[in-house]
């Protein structure tokens, strides 16, 4: 799925934030999710994004959503793992989002 996004961004020429949306009750350690992201980046031989950690109480599509809006997204990538563990609501977000939607699946 990151492979699909991060080729889908190199041949769009997109600027690419990753997005990481917790709960302000979460105990997840930031610095380990920040390294996985930037390994598994890495992995796909894509270097020049942007993370933004986001600890809110604010439903994650809301976030998506206003991200999108402020940032100006050229294409939004949502993991399907997300919208089955419903997290996100693509349908949802598919209304309020100006820029197109990708659901990338997690294998």
């Amino acid at each position: 799925s990151l492979e699909v996004a991060t080729r889908t961004a190199k041949d769009l020429g997109c600027k690419v934030t990753v997005a990481v949306i917790d709960d302000l009750n979460s105990s997840v350690d930031v610095k380990i999710r920040a390294d996985t992201v930037a390994f598994w980046m890495a992995e796909n031989d894509f270097s020049d994004y942007e993370l933004s950690e986001i600890k809110t109480a604010n439903l994650p599509t809301l976030v998506v959503s206003d991200l999108c809006e402020e940032t100006d997204f050229q294409i939004a990538v949502v993991s399907t793992d997300a919208v089955s563990q419903k997290l996100v609501d693509a349908n949802l977000l598919s209304e309020f989002i100006l820029c197109p939607l990708l659901l990338v699946p997690d294998a």
